[in-house]
C-alpha cells in the first residue's frame, strides 16, 4: 500500500508541485491522481513521464531522493517553461524577506492558500502598499506595516488601513503560511 511520505523537498520544487496541482485542479494523493497527471503531461506537451516517477517526485512511494533534473524539466515544460533552469530563473522563490533590507519602491509577490495572490510595494520604515490583490481581504491601495515575510509561515500585518477604516491587524495564511515569496526585479 502506498502512502504519502513527508520529506523535505526544496522550496522551489515544492512550489512547482503546488502550481501543477493548481493547474490540474487536484491534489496528488492517490495513484489515480498521478496517472491523471501523467496523461495530462502527455496530452499537453507530448512527453512521457511515468506514474512511478511522479510518485517518487512527490514523495508518495517512500523514496526520499530528490527528483532528477529531467523530471523537473518535464514538469516545468508542463507549466510552459523551457526547462527547470528557465523555471528557476523566472520563478525564483526566497524563504525570507526582511523589510529593513528593502529599498523604497521595491516590489514583492506573495501568495497563500486558498489562491490568494498579492503584490506589495515597499514604502519605507516597514510600511507597504498593496499594488495587486486577487482573492484576498487586502485591496489595491491598502497599506500595512510588516517587518518580516517568511515562506511557509503565517504573515502578520499590523496597522492595516483598509478602505479608509481604522487600522487593524491581519494574519494572512493562518493554516499553511505563505506559499510563495518572491522579489520582483
Amino acid at each position: 500500500m502506498y502512502r504519502l511520505h513527508k520529506y523535505k523537498m526544496k522550496k522551489e520544487f515544492k512550489e512547482l508541485c503546488r502550481r501543477i496541482e493548481v493547474t490540474i485542479g487536484r491534489k496528488m494523493k492517490t495513484p489515480k491522481d498521478f496517472y491523471f497527471l501523467s496523461e495530462a503531461v502527455w496530452g499537453q506537451i507530448h512527453e512521457k513521464i511515468s506514474c512511478s516517477t511522479l510518485m517518487r517526485a512527490w514523495g508518495y512511494a517512500g523514496k526520499t531522493a530528490e527528483a532528477r533534473y529531467s523530471t523537473k524539466s518535464v514538469l516545468s515544460r508542463f507549466l510552459g517553461y523551457a526547462d527547470w533552469n528557465d523555471y528557476l530563473a523566472e520563478y525564483s522563490v526566497v524563504s525570507e524577506i526582511r523589510s529593513q533590507k528593502l529599498s523604497i519602491g521595491q516590489m514583492m509577490e506573495v501568495c497563500w492558500d486558498p489562491e490568494c495572490h498579492c503584490v506589495f510595494r515597499y514604502e519605507g520604515e516597514m510600511r507597504f502598499g498593496v499594488m495587486e490583490s486577487d482573492s484576498s481581504y487586502l485591496c489595491v491601495g491598502d497599506t500595512f506595516d510588516c517587518g518580516i515575510f517568511i515562506l511557509e509561515e503565517p504573515l502578520l500585518l499590523n496597522n492595516v488601513v483598509h478602505d479608509g477604516m481604522q487600522p487593524i491587524s491581519y494574519i494572512a495564511g493562518c493554516k499553511s503560511g505563505l506559499t510563495k515569496l518572491r522579489l520582483i526585479e
